[in-house]
């Protein structure tokens, strides 16, 4: 659902309406979206092929759809940038995280490779949006990292004591760009927040 909403008073303004559409969401699964600043919605349909090959398709709050001009992948962790100007598009493919750039100038490509590790889970950082964090794990660490959204030089390793967790998954960023918001598993029976 979605309602308009009063951030200073912390109050909803209007009445809701329901936003998503039968392939958005189930029973067992959490829907994989995001929104623009101007409430432009992208999402991973959760319909999956044997292949598990999704399209990323832009919908605004009336419903259109329009499918956005990259390769079938098995997406998840779809989320935009608050650019409004040019946004783009972060997503998990594989264990590896891939910009969708909707200026046209490289339209999708890898931001971190097989070789660094699974690396799942990406959050812009405001209020620029020139980098991502996101959480990686090889064979010994399991750590949160912060990689230039160009892809130059090497990924900042910004947490390495996640030791104690068997789990750990960024959600969002704070709007100065200075706390990560994450939910972690203690084991795989205790989450925390």
């Amino acid at each position: 659902m979605a309602a308009p909403f009063d951030t200073k008073k912390l109050q909803i303004t209007g009445d809701a309406i329901n936003v998503t559409e039968q392939r958005m969401v189930t029973d067992e699964a959490v829907p994989t979206l995001s929104f623009s600043p101007k409430g432009t919605l992208a999402y991973v349909p959760l319909e999956r092929s044997q292949e598990q090959n999704w399209e990323l398709v832009w919908v605004d709050l009336d419903g259109q759809e329009e499918p956005l001009e990259v390769p079938p992948k098995e997406y998840e962790s779809v989320r935009m940038s608050s650019d409004i100007a040019h946004p783009q598009v972060v997503v998990e493919v594989d264990g590896c995280i891939w910009i969708y750039n909707t200026s046209g100038a490289s339209p999708i490509r890898p931001l971190t490779l097989d070789s660094e590790g699974v690396c799942i889970s990406p959050v812009w950082i405001p209020p620029d949006n020139h980098e991502i964090v996101f959480y990686s794990r090889d064979s010994n660490n399991l750590q949160i990292k912060r990689k230039a959204v160009d892809g130059t030089g090497e990924a900042e390793v910004i947490s390495a004591k996640l030791s104690k967790w068997f789990w750990f998954v960024p959600f969002t960023c704070t709007p100065d760009g200075k706390v990560l918001l994450a939910a972690a598993l203690r084991s795989e029976k205790t989450p925390a927040i």
